[in-house]
């Protein structure tokens, strides 16, 4: 599976356990929101145990092959292990040498901003997708305050990748993101937090495709 800024909007879903009554239970959300659109799904797991998380990198993996890519937050080494299909570059990871060599594969690669001059050092980096924050108000960061689509259409001018906006994302609002420039947007709460999580995905998709002007057929 590709993706590319063009195809269609992409729609991550950012996955936290903590928000959902089990492990079993973040996969059968996880399984039913690719089924409402999502086409990307970042495992942000980092305080799992080694083994717990590859574990569930190959069950992620397995549940959405051929439908959506399954990258990892921040462990490089998990996703140059073979059965990923890309890594996600939290803020302020800043890479190795070892670690360029992900930028010499076909693993996709996402990486978090909140101001321009994070955006044009994962650009010039090589990144695929910018994942900009925050866009909105959120439970994830009390208090902060958002950045908002402003930031999106402050890097579009300078990049030429995909741009998805995070934080405080609903169906509500997504139609702002792609005003201001992006391909998509990514979401944790909106969508794990949903009693129907399939519905969640595809309302936020069917914005997303309402705001690019295209029909999600």
């Amino acid at each position: 599976m590709i993706l590319s800024k063009t195809s269609e909007p992409l729609l991550m879903l950012v996955t936290d356990r903590h928000v959902v009554d089990s492990r079993f239970d973040l996969l059968q959300k996880i399984d039913a929101a690719v089924r409402g659109g999502v086409n990307l799904v970042q495992i942000r797991e980092n305080d799992l145990p080694d083994k717990d998380l590859e574990d569930l990198c190959k069950d992620v993996k397995n549940l959405v092959d051929g439908d959506a890519l399954a990258i990892i937050n921040g462990r490089i080494d998990l996703a140059l292990s073979g059965y990923l299909d890309g890594v996600h570059l939290p803020e302020k990871h800043a890479l190795s040498d070892k670690e360029k060599m992900l930028f010499q594969s076909e693993l996709f690669c996402s990486g978090s901003c909140h101001d321009l001059n994070r955006a044009l050092e994962l650009y010039a980096i090589g990144v695929d997708a910018l994942i900009v924050g925050t866009m909105f108000e959120t439970a994830s960061h009390p208090g902060k305050s958002p950045e908002g689509p402003a930031l999106i259409q402050e890097i579009k001018n300078r990049v030429d990748c995909s741009i998805l906006g995070i934080g405080g994302i609903t169906e509500k609002n997504v139609s702002k993101v792609l005003d201001a420039g992006g391909n998509g947007v990514a979401v944790i709460r909106g969508i794990l937090a949903s009693s129907d999580p399939e519905y969640s995905a595809r309302q936020i998709k069917n914005k997303l495709y309402e705001a690019m002007g295209k029909s999600n057929d």
